[in-house]
Parts: C-alpha cells; structure tokens; sequence
C-alpha cells in the first residue's frame, strides 16, 4: 500500500480494524509518501486535520490518497528439489535453473549464470512503442504511453544511493508506468551491487553519478524493457544549446504531488557560461549539462532524481543518454533556473572500466 497526502494533516496509519491496535505509520507535513505492508487484511485509517486558533477560520485540505493492492502470503518452506524465490511468493524447481527464462519473476532463478538467453533483440535506444508528444512541456510536462520509455537502467545519480548503501534494502522495477501501483509489463530485479564514483562529493555535488549491477539477466527482448545507447568519451552530440532534449519522471508535478503515472518532458540546452551567470551560487562545470526554457514552467523536479536526459538521432532513429538527473529541487520550473543534469559522455570510460571490472 502507498500513502500520498497533501502535508499539511496527520494521517495514521494502525494494523487492524481500530485504533486500539498498534500504530504502524504515521504521516506528518515532512513526509510525501511511503509504502507499507501490512499484516492482515485490515488497516484503520485516521485522517487528522490540522487545528486553527481562531474559531472563524476555514482551513482547506486536499485530504489524500491510497493505492493499495492484494498480495499473496508468503512460502515458508520449499521442497528439497526447489529453491525459494526471493519475493517470498513461490518455489521453483531447481531443473529450472538457469534455464533463461525468469520463473520467479524476480531473476532468482536466473542468478550467478552463464546463460545470454535473455539477450538484445532491438538496437540500443530503439522502441517498440513510439511515445506521443501532445505538447513540448515531468513538472509542467505531459502523460507518457506507457511502453514508450522502455528503458530504466542501471546508471544513476550518486545521491540517489548515498543514505541507504545496504543493496538489501533495495529493489529495481523496470518496464514502470504507474507510481503507485504495479504493472502488468513490469520486471522486478535485486541489486547485486552498487557502486559510487569514488570522486562523489555530496556537499559539492560533483561527480554525481553511480552504477547498478542488477542480480541476474533482463529479458531485453520485451517490448516494455529495452537499453538506451551511451555515449562516447567526448561525444557531444546532441548537446549543443538549444537542442531538445527529453526527460521522464515519475516525480513531482505542478500540482505538487507526485505523478500518478510516468510524465515527459521537452526541454532546451542551455549552454553552460549562460546556466552560471543564472545560478551563480551553483557550481556548473563542464561535467554537467543544463536544460529547461528561458522562462521556466517545464522543469524536472524531487523525484526525479537520477531519470534520464535523452537526445533522439534523427538520422540513426536511436535514443541516446547524454545526461542524468542531478537533483530534484523542492522548487521547480523557475524562471532563469534551468534543471542540473550529470553529463555522462564525460563519464563514458570510468563506466565500461567499472563495468568490465566487477
């Protein structure tokens, strides 16, 4: 179940059909949202609104939203001739082994093996589903069509990552069109690693970038999971000022709440000696890429952190990923403000290096 509510009441959440039952969650104005599992199939929900001083004032709450879904118990024990799933929801028989097709639905079944089974069967940065673009304006964006943007990768922002380095706590969904509820395209997978640039500086905010190594094979020949091409050391194209560029999230919107659904985006590059003289208390070097309008009003926002900056090869017809979400700022879409991207052409070698070394 995930919780959305607007910050300005209390939402509490109890594990049973009253109050009287332990106090699970509670939701105050510093919280977005957050996801809870339950140990039954019953939940008592208490909205709390905030209280006023004065008796004639009339406060407004946009209240808030559940999404909740039904899920199976989980296998306590599995036979001898099978191994437990690490979702917790199924065995599998151990013939199926490395057998390249993903039993579990998790990739445990299909981890520490040899097998290329599950191999590319597009070009990098292809579609099966093209997106449609009803205006170039995610925050001040529009709704994607779901498949359009099949490729959610193993290469983030650093920030993203630097609280919570413990790869358990962690899991990937890829093929993901709604926030808050689980697709029927969608792939899950663990992380088997991750690794920080080692030159990651939080407080400056340099080097922002990181990689994933996911626990086993995706099945890249499923129209809704796909890869997007890299660039070269020292590929610049696509980044000159004034291109357009892409950008996908599933975070903040102009009504300040999280999208329901995945949004795009197109925004400009602005070039970098102009992107300084407008964010003069930002340090912006030639490993960043700045993008958005002159005026603001289209923007990427918290939430959005480590999503992809994209640039479409009219000639080669392939997507290519030219930069990474730096930050996702409270305050979006600002005139003048344009969003902070990780350029990774400049990052293209420390990439295939960590990628060929672990």
């Amino acid at each position: 179940m995930d919780i959305e509510h607007d910050g300005t009441a209390l939402v509490n959440i109890f594990d049973g059909l009253n109050e009287n039952v332990e106090l699970k969650l509670s939701l105050n104005g510093r919280s977005d949202y957050a996801n809870y599992r339950s140990s039954g199939n019953s939940l008592f929900i208490r909205f709390v609104g905030r209280q006023s001083s004065h008796p004639n004032d009339v406060l407004i709450h946009q209240g808030f939203k559940i999404y909740f879904e039904h899920q199976p118990k989980f296998v306590k024990f599995c036979k001898s001739t099978e191994i437990m799933c690490r979702n917790k929801h199924q065995c599998v028989s151990k013939h199926k082994l490395c057998d390249g097709k993903d039993d579990c639905d998790d990739g445990t079944d299909e981890e520490h093996c040899n097998a290329t089974s599950l191999e590319f069967s597009r070009r990098c940065g292809d579609q099966a589903i093209k997106p449609l673009f009803k205006m170039s304006k995610i925050f001040g964006g529009n709704t994607a069509k779901a498949g359009s943007w099949p490729w959610l990768w193993v290469l983030t922002a650093a920030h993203c990552l630097y609280y919570q380095q413990d790869a358990r706590k962690w899991n990937l969904i890829f093929g993901k069109y709604h926030n808050f509820a689980d697709d029927k395209n969608q792939v899950k997978r663990y992380i088997s690693e991750m690794i920080i640039h080692p030159n990651y500086n939080r407080s400056l905010q340099v080097n922002d970038i990181a990689l994933i190594k996911l626990n086993a094979l995706l099945p890249f020949n499923f129209t809704y999971v796909s890869s997007i091409c890299l660039p070269e050391k020292d590929d610049r194209e696509g980044e000159k000022p004034n291109t357009k560029v892409f950008i996908i999230g599933l975070g903040r919107t102009e009504f300040k709440e999280y999208a329901d659904v995945l949004k795009q985006a197109v925004v400009p590059i602005v070039a970098n000696k102009q992107c300084a003289k407008w964010k003069e208390s930002v340090r912006i070097d030639e490993d960043v890429i700045c993008a958005g309008p002159e005026n603001g009003g289209i923007d990427s926002c918290k939430g959005d952190s480590g999503g992809p900056l994209m640039w479409l090869n009219k000639k080669s017809k392939q997507w290519k990923l030219i930069g990474i979400i730096a930050s996702g700022p409270e305050f979006c879409a600002i005139r003048k403000d344009p969003g902070i991207y990780v350029r990774v052409s400049n990052y293209s070698e420390w990439i295939q290096k960590t990628i060929k070394s672990v």
